[in-house]
């Protein structure tokens, strides 16, 4: 039975904490890597009605799978906004071998998700029971639409599917009996031409038979005028048989060679002894030759025609094996898949060295020229989707393909020029956010209150938030809560440490239920407790008081108190927020990020943080200040609103205030280095270090939270 994984936004995944696109059910049994491929494929469906299908093929868990793929609208979530829902089947290669063909599945199971409403959960063992079918040969709805069934083997070629970008036809329930038509004359194979029913959505890397409504290099709507295909394949297609073997002809007697009925017997007597005569005579020829000449030389008789040895058919079936090989790189080249070009030339150099060599010009320097440029920059796009970043699962699989291009470069000796520079740049930036944890943190500064009834009594410490922070914490508590004061909801509640401000605690503690409590004036939260014991951690936000309190086992030491720490929440609805707490006088270490990381507008040539890093400073909200982006020598207190866009004019002030400074701040070599690399457009070098701080509303700096160097 095929695994199942169903995506779609809900409050709650699978996952604890999570919300927003997320898994809401799967089998259990599913790999982990093949739930965060099947993830990073998330729901490529525009419109509100109707579907997209897919067949992938995924390697996951040491084994190779294909993924039966339905993408449709799925309502509006929880949110109120328009939903889509991905669900996916995943067939062992065992277990395709009884089943008919891809699409043909897809067109006739019935389970497939419209949208789900319930609670996250792990699924029963799918089954798949089909509708009745018809027969796929002969292909009748290829017959229909275009005028000859033969045409639907347009999409084989010598039992391997062909690479088809084909268009003519807006319904999916038409591509599919198109395609299952067509994968029918493959058999089994037809598990290995993947396939998507709309490209524009999906794409088209990675499948073979690419479907869409315009603009393909088949355009069935005009296939009616073309001249169906000839060969095995079409005659099945189309009749639904094989064409027959030669065979010798048999001579057969005619009516001219038989003995004419009622012919007399005398006529026979006649006729034998005309024979018997002529007999007599060659033989009494035969006799005098005999004695005067030699016999002459028999007369060659020409062999009869061979057919091909074994080994003949071997190497003919091989080098078309490796013809089909190098037709499929080049198929990859053209939709710039280059990297899965290079995987499978990397196979034919192993299995058919000698062809490869042959036909290394101009494929392998094709394959080396575009295999960085095309890596970095299928990466570099996926990084700056909305909410890659925060999903640590994506960015670990785009960095780990990162690598593999890497390493298949250096196989295939792709040259070590800026493209592959900026590879090995595009994998340190995958890597640098699977170590961050990107997630919506309110920073409070303030202090701990701390008491102690002595060394055997547990102790408190208490840090107040105030009024502004209070407020916005109460709001966020309160999100997704039913009912008033007295009851009760469940949410989540840990203590993490937090060194800067997307700090990824790995020693924290598995994530608490908490209980939230809605008050007349205030919220509660609190760790939940058995026996009405006194809670861990709890927060208390309203009118009267906004504190966090901690019951601790002993006083806590000076170390924690100058320490900054986090208190990460769940609410009702299933967002997450950290509140991070400074401590008077404690240090918030500064995230250090490489100046590529400031985005440079082209026509302005105002700086912003790039789109890949923008979600970690973009959830950063600091009580009492606001967060801007500041050239190195800037000047405080500003009194401009500060913004995380800087604008042109801010660089060029703090270039012309150190130059009239005469030194005193910078050296005036160091200033006119600067000057001049702002001349030439280099924003970036001539105001680094960029840095993000916190200002008050009297444009005085709080704090430093991250650092553009290189």
């Amino acid at each position: 039975m095929p695994l199942a994984l169903v995506f779609t936004s809900a409050p709650r995944g699978l996952s604890p904490g999570r919300s927003g696109y997320v898994t809401v059910a799967r089998h259990e049994a599913m790999p982990a890597r093949l739930v965060e491929l099947l993830e990073s494929i998330g729901t490529p469906h525009e419109s509100t009605t109707g579907a997209t299908f897919t067949l992938r093929a995924l390697e996951a868990g040491g084994r190779r799978w294909r993924i039966l793929s339905r993408f449709a609208a799925g309502g509006l979530d929880h949110t109120r906004r328009d939903n889509r829902i991905a669900h996916h089947l995943a067939f062992a290669e065992d277990e395709v071998a009884s089943l008919p063909p891809p699409a043909e599945v897809a067109r006739r199971w019935s389970g497939w998700l419209d949208g789900w409403d319930g609670e996250p959960a792990w699924l029963p063992p799918t089954a798949l029971d089909l509708r009745p079918g018809r027969p796929l040969v002969p292909c009748t709805s290829w017959r229909s639409l275009t005028g000859s069934g033969a045409k639907a083997a347009w999409l084989v070629s010598a039992g391997s599917p062909r690479s088809r970008s084909l268009s003519g036809q807006d319904s999916p329930d038409a591509w599919l009996e198109l395609l299952a038509e067509s994968g029918a004359l493959l058999g089994l194979a037809s598990w290995e031409a993947s396939f998507t029913t709309d490209s524009r959505v999906t794409g088209s890397a990675g499948f073979i038979w690419r479907c869409q409504p315009k603009g393909g290099e088949l355009d069935l709507a005009e296939a009616a005028r073309q001249a169906p295909p000839e060969g095995a394949d079409a005659l099945r297609a189309s009749h639904g048989i094989t064409p027959p073997k030669a065979t010798r002809p048999v001579a057969r007697a005619t009516d001219e060679t038989r003995q004419p009925a009622g012919a007399s017997s005398s006529g026979t007597l006649l006729l034998i002894l005309g024979i018997l005569g002529l007999l007599l005579l060659v033989g009494a020829g035969w006799l005098i030759l005999s004695k005067q000449d030699p016999a002459p030389a028999p007369v060659p008789v020409a062999p009869a025609p061979r057919g091909p040895s074994a080994a003949e058919l071997e190497s003919a079936r091989n080098l078309l094996r490796e013809q089909a090989s190098l037709g499929e790189i080049n198929e990859c080249l053209t939709r710039q898949d280059v990297v899965q070009a290079a995987r499978l030339w990397i196979e034919l150099e192993r299995l058919a060295p000698s062809f490869a060599q042959r036909n290394a010009e101009p494929t392998l320097a094709r394959i080396r020229s575009r295999l960085a440029s095309s890596a970095a920059e299928a990466a570099g796009s996926l990084l700056e989707q909305p909410g890659t970043a925060a999903d640590v699962r994506k960015v670990n699989a785009i960095a780990e393909d990162l690598a593999e291009a890497r390493r298949i470069g250096e196989a295939v000796g792709a040259p070590r020029d800026a493209a592959w520079e900026q590879l090995l740049a595009m994998r340190e930036r995958a890597l640098l956010l699977t170590r961050l944890d990107i997630r919506p943190t309110l920073i409070v500064r303030g202090r701990w209150v701390t008491a102690s009834a002595g060394p055997t009594v547990p102790a408190t410490a208490d840090f107040d938030l105030g009024l502004d922070a209070g407020t916005e914490i109460r709001k966020f508590l309160t999100e997704g809560l039913v009912g008033g004061p007295g009851t009760t909801a469940r949410g989540g509640i840990r203590w993490v440490a937090f060194r800067h401000v997307a700090h990824r605690d790995p020693t924290a503690p598995r994530l608490l239920v908490a209980s939230i409590e809605p008050g007349a004036s205030s919220v509660y939260a609190g760790e939940n407790t058995a026996g009405g014991a006194r809670p861990g951690i709890s927060l208390t936000v309203g009118s009267r008081a906004n504190v966090i309190n901690l019951y601790l086992p002993s006083r806590p030491t000076a170390e924690f108190l100058a320490s900054c720490h986090g208190l990460e929440l769940v609410n009702a609805a299933g967002r997450r927020l950290c509140v991070a707490l400074v401590p008077e006088n404690a240090l918030l270490e500064t995230l250090t990020l490489p100046l590529a990381a400031l985005a440079v507008e082209n026509e302005s040539q105002a700086l912003s943080p790039a789109p890949w890093i923008a979600p970690v400073l973009e959830q950063v909200r600091v009580s009492g200040g606001r967060s801007g982006l500041f050239p190195n020598g800037q000047s405080f207190p500003d009194r401009t609103p500060p913004s995380l866009a800087s604008a042109p004019n801010r660089l060029d002030t703090t270039l012309l205030r150190l130059a009239a400074d005469g030194g005193a701040i910078m050296p005036r070599a160091e200033v006119l280095a600067r000057q001049k690399k702002a001349r030439e457009g280099d924003v970036r070098g001539a105001g680094a270090p960029w840095t993000v701080r916190v200002v008050n509303i009297a444009g005085e700096p709080l704090l430093t939270l991250a650092e553009f160097r290189d």
